[in-house]
C-alpha cells in the first residue's frame, strides 16, 4: 500500500483521531456524572485555568488539559488553509490569480459576520442570549397560514435574529465540509493505489455517513436542551459515545487539515506547524475548556468572527484542495516544489 508520507506519519495525521477517540471513549467512564440541564459545568477563563485545574479529580484535570490542546487545534485547523495559501508560493500565485473569490468574497464574508456580530451586540437585533438560543431561531409554523406568508415570516424572522441564522449556517455547511474532508482522503488514497472507486458514490456516502455520526455529537457538545428542537432527547447520545466520535471525527478532521498543509510546505515545517499552534490560541477568546467538553462565549461580536472565520476556511479549503490545485500537485510529487 502507499502512503501520503509514511505509515508512521499517515497514522498520526491521517488516522490519529480515531485512536484518540478510543481512549477519550474509555477515559470518560472514569468521568463523575453531571446533569447539564441543571448544573451547568464550569468553566475555565482563559487566566485562571491553571489555578483553577487543581481542584478537580486527576481524570478531570486530564480531560481539561485535552480540551485546552483541543480549541488550540480546532482554532489552528480553521486557520491551515489560510496560512498555508499565502506562506506557499504556488498557492500564493494560484490565489492572487483568482483575487475575487480568496480576497474579495473571503472579506465580504468576514464583513457580513462582523456586522451580524456588531448589531447584535449593540441590541438592533431581537436575539437573547440563553441556554441553546445560538443556534434557535424560534420560528413557529402557524396551522392554515398561507406559504407566502409563512416564508416572508420566515424571512422577517430570520432579519430580525441574524446571529443564530449564521450559527446555524457554520453548523450545516460544517457537515458538509466534515464529509467533503474524508471524501478527499479516500480519493487520495484511492489515486495513490489504483483502486477503482466512484467519485459521485464515495463523495455523497461520505457526506452523509459523516452527517449521520455528527448530528447527535453535536446536540450533546453544543449543550442543546433536550426538547428544544423536536426529537433532540432521543438524538443526543450518551457520554462516552460522543467522546469516541469527538476523536473519530473532529480530532481527526483538525489533524488531517494540519498534517496536509504540513506535508505541502515540508521544507518549512519548523516554523509553520509552531506558528499555526500559536495562532490557535486565539481560540481561546471564544472557548473555555470543562472536564466534559468546551463552552462557548456567545459574545456577540466574539462568536460572529469565529463563524466568519469558519466560513473562510471552508471556502478556502474547497479551493486548494481542488484535485487540480497547486497543494494537490504537490501531494502527488515526491520533490515538493518551494
Amino acid at each position: 500500500m502507499k502512503y501520503i508520507r509514511s505509515p508512521a506519519w499517515d497514522g498520526f495525521w491521517i488516522g490519529g483521531g480515531l485512536g484518540i477517540g478510543v481512549v477519550l471513549m474509555i477515559a470518560s467512564a472514569y468521568l463523575p456524572a453531571i446533569n447539564f440541564s441543571k448544573s451547568p459545568p464550569q468553566t475555565l477563563s482563559v487566566l485562571g485555568w491553571p489555578i483553577a485545574i487543581l481542584g478537580h479529580t486527576w481524570i478531570e484535570d486530564a480531560f481539561i488539559i485535552f480540551f485546552l490542546v483541543a480549541i488550540v487545534f480546532d482554532t489552528a485547523h480553521n486557520m491551515s488553509p489560510i496560512v498555508l495559501t499565502w506562506t506557499y508560493a504556488p498557492l500564493r500565485r494560484f490565489a492572487l490569480a483568482r483575487w475575487r473569490k480568496f480576497i474579495l468574497l473571503s472579506g465580504v464574508i468576514m464583513a457580513a459576520a462582523a456586522a451580524i456580530g456588531a448589531m447584535t451586540s449593540l441590541g438592533w437585533t431581537d436575539y437573547v442570549p440563553g441556554a441553546g438560543k445560538l443556534y434557535y431561531i424560534g420560528y413557529q409554523w402557524r396551522a392554515n397560514e398561507p406559504f407566502a406568508v409563512a416564508l416572508a415570516r420566515a424571512v422577517w424572522d430570520c432579519v430580525k435574529i441574524p446571529l443564530p441564522l449564521l450559527a446555524l449556517a457554520y453548523a450545516i455547511w460544517q457537515l458538509y465540509h466534515f464529509g467533503s474532508q474524508n471524501f478527499g482522503v479516500v480519493m487520495l488514497y484511492s489515486r495513490l493505489n489504483g483502486w477503482p472507486i466512484s467519485r459521485a458514490a464515495a463523495k455523497w456516502i461520505c457526506v452523509l455517513l459523516t452527517s449521520a455520526m455528527m448530528l447527535p455529537a453535536y446536540l450533546f457538545l453544543f449543550r442543546v436542551p433536550q426538547g428544544h428542537f423536536p426529537g433532540s432527547a432521543n438524538l443526543v447520545p450518551p457520554e462516552y459515545a460522543a467522546f469516541l466520535m469527538l476523536g473519530s471525527i473532529s480530532v481527526m478532521h483538525w489533524l488531517v487539515s494540519i498534517g496536509l498543509g504540513q506535508r505541502v510546505i515540508e521544507v518549512r515545517w519548523r516554523l509553520w506547524l509552531p506558528m499555526l499552534l500559536l495562532l490557535g490560541c486565539v481560540g481561546f477568546l471564544w472557548q473555555e475548556a470543562t472536564p466534559h467538553s468546551t463552552t462557548i462565549h456567545a459574545i456577540p461580536w466574539i462568536i460572529s468572527l469565529r463563524f466568519g472565520l469558519g466560513l473562510v476556511h471552508f471556502m478556502y479549503d474547497g479551493w486548494i484542495w481542488h484535485r487540480d490545485s497547486p497543494a494537490m500537485r504537490a501531494i502527488w510529487s515526491t520533490d515538493l516544489e518551494h
